[in-house]
């Protein structure tokens, strides 16, 4: 969830990999009434009248898109100070509240990333991850983030092949060497999206997202947000409160960002979520060795959880030093895909 150069899980316009980020530390439930979230920037401060709120709301048309689902898309402006030029489309989708009591009204979703579907994830999971009381008096709605998805996506590449081309399949960088390879490309690869959308890309800022989000609240008809984000869109829901102060219900931010390391001190960010990582893999192992080896694979008779990570450490160094497993079929397993696996568990 964390910026940086390196970091191409949820790059635009490109092959996507799974959202980044654990849900690192406990949910946080903020409740904000006509209030700031603590510990924000100056930075996010409002303007005394921000200017997406003299733009008409958009016209949803909801049409059924099977499952029980049902979708529309939202015209909003690109350039919130040029509200009247270009414009951009936003695809969403709802899971309409199921009753049968009176429904509270709509709860907006943002997965994560930057650059994770908020389609995809309500279509996936929301049915799951929300228990029935949730459902019952909350319309569900997901939207892809401008430039994401099905919401005008930027295209960095004709095709994948030019995209691999680029990037060859090293997904994390084994040593230095290969490290500054990856930032290499990573440069280019932004000077790339910059030639082919630049006048797109300066409009795809999450303030300009939390600005959607709040015509997307009119659009609704919900005098106030109500809203869950994980990681990255914890970040979008403490901007949108900042911007919006007298316009937010409720906010659940699972995974919550420290919003002054994301904004200014992205090393350090990305320093702290890899400690966080480490914390993480050191209780599955914890709970593998408990569990025994008939419920963990990782696990052998009289294993302690310091066995377990000598044996995942033992098969990182392996691989780093002696090149991919071949697991027959044609299948590889290689060090890079390991490390990355293990980040996303």
């Amino acid at each position: 969830m964390g910026p940086g150069p390196v970091e191409r899980a949820h790059r635009v316009g490109g092959r996507r990999r799974p959202a980044r980020g654990l849900a690192l530390g406990v949910a946080l439930l903020v409740l904000v009434a006509g209030g700031v979230v603590a510990g924000s920037t100056a930075a996010m401060a409002a303007p005394p009248v921000d200017p997406s709120t003299l733009v008409p709301a958009p016209v949803l048309a909801w049409t059924a898109c099977d499952d029980g689902f049902e979708c529309a898309t939202a015209t909003v402006p690109l350039d919130y100070r040029q509200p009247e030029a270009a414009t951009i489309d936003l695809a969403l989708i709802r899971l309409p509240a199921s009753g049968p009591g009176p429904k509270v009204g709509s709860l907006f979703i943002n997965p994560g990333g930057p650059g994770g579907s908020g389609v995809d994830w309500v279509r996936g999971v929301a049915r799951t991850r929300f228990g029935p009381d949730v459902l019952a008096a909350f319309d569900v709605v997901g939207f892809d983030p401008r430039g994401i998805g099905r919401s005008s996506p930027v295209l960095c590449f004709a095709d994948y092949d030019e995209e691999y081309a680029h990037w060859g399949d090293t997904i994390f960088p084994a040593d230095a060497d290969q490290e500054q390879v990856l930032v290499a490309k990573a440069e280019q690869y932004g000077a790339l999206c910059g030639e082919r959308n630049g006048d797109v890309l300066r409009h795809l800022s999450t303030i300009n997202v939390a600005r959607d989000l709040d015509l997307l609240r009119r659009a609704v008809g919900d005098d106030q947000l109500t809203y869950r984000g994980g990681s990255y869109g914890t970040y979008l829901g403490m901007v949108y409160a900042n911007l919006f102060p007298g316009k937010v219900r409720a906010l659940a931010l699972d995974g919550a960002v420290d919003p002054q390391l994301w904004t200014n001190d992205p090393l350090s960010f990305s320093t702290h979520q890899a400690a966080a990582h480490d914390e993480v893999l050191a209780a599955f192992a914890d709970e593998c060795a408990i569990a025994g080896p008939a419920a963990c694979p990782l696990d052998t008779p009289e294993a302690s959880a310091a066995d377990i990570l000598g044996g995942i450490d033992a098969m990182l160094g392996a691989l780093r030093a002696g090149g991919p497993i071949d697991l027959g079929g044609g299948a590889r397993l290689k060090y890079d895909e390991i490390v990355y696996l293990l980040t996303q568990s």
